[in-house]
């Protein structure tokens, strides 16, 4: 195989790979939108309630998973431009930063699901607290 092959073997791997680093990160934050607007749907509670501080810590875990999901895919875009001048010096090199680079966003993409998943849970507390809060009348 011609280095001219092996680059352009990579440069189409390094396009599935952003075709799936883009769609998990799409996929998150569709789900992100979807709690955002539900925490957004709730009512804050009284300052001087008890849900009152879990509502301003889950706030605070509903903005940072959008700020941190960003940041992901900031660190996506990097490692595609980083991959594709390695296409251009050294295929070899490429080919290894290829690897390691995907298997950094996967895990990262893996453990951001984790974590929307858990801020899901959060939202869903919160949610269920209210509809608890007014069927007693508070």
């Amino acid at each position: 195989m011609t280095a001219c092959d092996r680059a352009a073997e990579l440069e189409t791997a390094l396009e599935a790979r952003r075709g799936e680093w883009n769609r998990g990160v799409a996929a998150i934050r569709l789900r992100q939108s979807a709690t955002m607007g539900r925490f957004n749907a709730l009512a804050p509670p009284a300052a001087n309630s008890g849900g009152y501080a879990q509502h301003a810590r889950t706030r605070v875990v509903v903005l940072s998973a959008h700020q941190s999901l960003s940041d992901l895919e900031n660190a996506a875009i990097q490692a595609g431009r980083q991959i594709e001048a390695a296409i251009q010096r050294d295929t070899d090199e490429a080919s290894r930063l290829l690897e390691e680079e995907n298997a950094n966003i996967v895990r990262d993409l893996a453990r951001m699901t984790e974590r929307t998943a858990t801020t899901e849970r959060q939202v869903a507390d919160l949610e269920w607290g209210a509809t608890a809060s007014e069927s007693k009348g508070e």
